[in-house]
């Protein structure tokens, strides 16, 4: 993604998200069975069963290629009005870190939605570290990753906001049944129904999409030769 681009997207995201206040935990599994109270309103209560994932009975016997379960992955991941403004250089002296992810809008869904990154993210310098941050088990605590540890050394730290685009496609199906009749029937419905039941969720390209954001802050310890990280 070019970074002109990116830092826009950021602007418009992230200023959208201040605008709606407050933090926000988007339970997936709570939409769909939302979704389907009000759908068994209008179907008179005959949803016997539903499901959107692939262990649902649906696709167990009819394969997934038409119609597929939900999968939902992280796009991208930016970051934006950072402190202090410009990069710094760290000298490459011996470092460790503590970095944390401090999330007003989370998520919690039955999918893996992991981002690989390389840290630190805003200084430069110290030799770079992966790390798989994981996005979809809010649970109102920091994410944090650390590495090392050093006596005697000189603190450089950062903070900047995030924004994460995450998508989702495929279809939530539910069974119809008729009391005292043995015949039943499969409703497919696209996932992208879901941004009708949050202000949260909207559909971009044809997918369904949910933007997490927050806080990151990023801390570097770094000594001389003669104060080794530990």
């Amino acid at each position: 993604m070019r970074m002109s681009y990116a830092h826009g997207i950021y602007l418009l995201v992230f200023s959208s998200m201040v605008n709606r206040g407050g933090s926000f935990v988007l339970n997936f599994t709570k939409i769909a069975y939302e979704y389907i109270e009000e759908q068994n309103k209008t179907e008179k209560g005959k949803i016997n069963s539903w499901g959107f994932t692939k262990e649902y009975a649906f696709w167990k016997e009819n394969g997934s290629a038409e119609i597929p379960p939900v999968t939902a992955k992280v796009a991208w991941m930016i970051y934006g009005d950072c402190h202090p403004h410009t990069r710094r250089e760290i000298p490459k002296m011996n470092c460790s870190g503590h970095f944390s992810w401090a999330f007003h809008e989370g998520i919690v869904c039955p999918f893996h939605l992991q981002y690989n990154t390389t840290l630190p993210i805003w200084q430069r310098g110290p030799e770079p570290k992966n790390f798989t941050l994981e996005l979809d088990r809010y649970t109102g605590e920091a994410v944090v990753f650390t590495w090392g540890h050093s006596h005697d050394a000189k603190l450089f730290q950062a903070k900047c906001h995030f924004v994460a685009k995450i998508s989702f496609t495929g279809y939530l199906v539910y069974n119809l049944t008729d009391p005292g009749e043995r015949n039943s029937t499969w409703v497919t419905v696209n996932i992208t129904k879901f941004a009708n039941n949050s202000e949260e969720l909207e559909v971009k390209r044809g997918k369904l999409t949910f933007y997490e954001w927050g806080v990151y802050f990023e801390r570097m310890w770094c000594a001389s030769d003669q104060n080794k990280v530990k």
